[in-house]
């Protein structure tokens, strides 16, 4: 059991140290926030073209470039608008998907 507990305590840091390393080379500084957001979503084609639609989302982490956003949308579109009080909205291009949330990169 105690050998059992060194590995996992052994695994633990190892991931802790790739998790540092991964942080160092973003090449934009991200803020962890839990700002309340907005997306929006006006598809362009098909049923519904031209009609909006609005998905509550949190924003986890930001930088100049792009965000992590928590959001609960399986259908999401690779680009939709975000758009956080007091901010301008955002054009967002989303570059990963996972279950902990999506990655972005801000678009002009």
């Amino acid at each position: 059991m105690q050998a059992m507990s060194v590995s996992v305590a052994g695994f633990a840091s190892k991931l802790d140290a790739w998790n540092v390393g991964l942080e160092e080379r973003r090449d934009k500084e991200r803020l962890r926030t839990s700002l309340q957001g907005r997306i929006e979503v006006v598809p362009e084609r098909g049923a519904g073209a031209g009609q909006s639609r609005s998905l509550p989302c949190t924003i986890l982490n930001i930088s100049e470039g792009g965000a992590k956003l928590a959001v609960a949308a399986d259908s999401l579109p690779d680009t939709f608008t975000l758009h956080v009080e007091g901010e301008p909205p955002r054009r967002c291009r989303c570059i990963r998907r996972a279950e902990d949330g999506i990655g972005v990169r801000f678009v002009a």
